[in-house]
């Protein structure tokens, strides 16, 4: 019966082996394709096909991008300080209806550019639905200082028939029942 472990416990081993061992990792070095060994870290020259050269060089170029991107987006983030509730009011914030679609105003009253990252969506019940109250990260729509901006609200993915109240029989008009906030607005520093 200690075989059967013993078999498999070195069946796991030499498995783990043979992949740090032979295992290798091809990345784009000036102009060349080097195969880099997982587990001793040798390098070799690879000869492939330039189409596979340009695949590879491809991927590398996008994982660096993203990486620097990544990079930038934090730096950006810490060059914007957040606003509070009554600085936010100030930004005089209204959405109305465009076509089926939902378009933010607001009026930037600082010296600073302004940016609407979050809004909180709340819709009470009704028939047929549940009620809806829901944060939406905006597209960050910068308003230059001292200005007016707005902002299609494209994120929420909701239509403006679902903010009024249902249809009835002989009422052609609906009110609004439902509200978008902003939430999370930041002002550069």
């Amino acid at each position: 019966m200690k075989l059967l472990p013993t078999f498999l416990l070195g069946a796991f081993t030499g498995a783990c082996l043979l992949w740090f061992g032979f295992g290798k990792t091809i990345l784009p070095l000036n102009n060349q394709l080097v195969a880099v060994n997982r587990f001793t870290g040798r390098a070799s020259k690879v000869f492939v096909s330039s189409v596979e050269a340009g695949h590879l060089a491809q991927d590398e170029t996008a994982r660096l991008d993203a990486l620097t991107e990544n990079a930038r987006a934090i730096a950006e983030k810490a060059i914007w300080r957040e606003l509070d509730g009554s600085e936010i009011r100030k930004l005089e914030f209204r959405w109305s209806r465009n076509g089926s679609a939902i378009k933010a105003e607001f009026h930037n009253p600082y010296e600073k550019e302004v940016m609407i990252e979050r809004v909180r969506v709340q819709i009470p019940a009704r028939e047929g639905h549940a009620a809806i109250d829901r944060e939406f990260q905006l597209d960050n729509a910068v308003c230059s200082p001292l200005s007016d901006g707005w902002d299609m609200m494209q994120p929420i993915k909701m239509s403006y028939d679902e903010f009024l109240e249902p249809r009835t029989a002989g009422d052609s008009s609906r009110s609004i029942i439902g509200s978008i906030t902003p939430i999370r607005v930041l002002i550069r520093k």
